[in-house]
Formats: structure tokens, C-alpha cells, sequence
């Protein structure tokens, strides 16, 4: 996804989501640059923290961006679409749910027998972030599988060439 198509989707969840703030049970406490809110969760009352989120298309955007560094700068992600693992808490506008970090979202499977590119990409997040089932479904897989599974988690943990972008 180039990077104009990416701050289009950016600001397509960043308007729904102000549409569906409240639904949320969400309080938009002030905007700052890149698609980031400081929100408050209306539930917790008056106790409430304020919270950095980042909106972006789908949580795949988070590797496929290599937003790495994302997990130390907010404590949450808004996404449309929940598609694979994170490091840090994520809300889901499309179907309006909060996973905490490292949530593996529901992904239907097909009567193929090859994985498609939600399970891929499911996959190798769940292996970038080192969690146990993601070795686990990868030891499953033919070497052939494995070795290309890790070659392209290791192409997205690769630095990509130029001036850093901002979160």
C-alpha cells in the first residue's frame, strides 16, 4: 500500500470514528499529528486515564507500515478491520470490539487447502511478536513453508531504507 493510500485509509477510520465515538463509550480529549487522539473511557467515570490512540486501515498496516515503535507511543490502535496480532490493545470499528494485545482475531476458514492472505498474514504476525502458537502452527508446516514464512517475517523486520516516517 503506497503511503498516499495508506493516509487515505488512515483518515477514512479517523472520520469513523468520530462518528462512532460515543457508541463507544469514548471521549475525544484533544487531536495530535499522524491520525493519534488522546481519548478518555467514559466507563471507568472519573477516574479515567487519557489514552493515545493511532488510527490505521488494518491492523496488518502495523507490520506492513513497520510501525514497530508503535507499541511504546499509544495504547491503542483503531482499526477498521481486525486482522492480525498486535502489541498493544486494539479497537475494531468494524465490529465495534476492544482486543487486548496479542488477541488473535476470528478468521474464517475456507475449504482451500492452502492458507489465505488473512491466515498469512495472521501467521506472521503471531510469529513477529513471538507468541507460542504462531511456532507451533509454523512447526505444522512443510520446511519448504517455514522457510518461507520466516524469510518474509524477516524482510518486515528489516528497516526500510530512507528518513523514518512519523507515527
Amino acid at each position: 500500500m503506497g503511503y498516499d493510500t495508506f493516509a487515505t485509509a488512515c483518515e477514512a477510520v479517523s472520520e469513523q470514528l468520530a462518528l462512532q465515538l460515543d457508541g463507544m463509550d469514548l471521549e475525544l480529549v484533544r487531536t495530535l499529528p499522524h491520525y493519534k487522539f488522546i481519548l478518555k473511557d467514559k466507563r471507568e467515570g472519573d477516574q479515567a486515564r487519557e489514552i493515545t490512540a493511532r488510527c490505521l486501515p488494518d491492523t496488518w498496516s502495523l507490520y506492513e507500515q513497520r510501525f514497530f515503535q508503535v507499541a511504546r507511543t499509544v495504547d491503542l490502535l483503531i482499526v477498521q478491520s481486525h486482522n492480525a496480532v498486535a502489541p498493544v490493545a486494539v479497537l475494531c470499528l468494524e465490529d465495534g470490539v476492544y482486543y487486548r494485545a496479542a488477541t488473535c482475531p476470528a478468521l474464517e476458514r475456507s475449504s482451500f487447502t492452502r492458507r489465505n492472505e488473512q491466515e498469512k498474514h495472521l501467521l506472521i504476525s503471531m510469529l513477529a511478536l513471538g507468541l507460542e502458537a504462531g511456532e507451533k502452527a509454523l512447526e505444522a508446516l512443510s520446511p519448504r513453508s517455514r522457510k518461507r514464512y520466516r524469510e518474509e517475517l524477516q524482510d518486515l523486520l528489516k528497516k526500510r531504507p530512507g528518513r523514518n516516517r512519523l507515527l
